[in-house]
């Protein structure tokens, strides 16, 4: 028997972000970047449907 789970996609973008600003070699493109991820989260750009 399968179970479907619906993912979650806003913890795995907040960790990439956050791992982005503490340790990417250019902070301000890190800033950058981590506001886009968020950004196209709002936006439901990361939705998954599980399958």
């Amino acid at each position: 028997m399968t179970t479907t789970t619906k993912l979650q996609p806003a913890p795995v973008i907040d960790e990439t972000a956050r791992l982005l600003t503490e340790h990417y070699v250019f902070p301000d493109i890190a800033e950058q970047l981590a506001g886009l991820l968020r950004r196209r989260l709002t936006e439901g750009a990361h939705d998954v449907d599980g399958a």
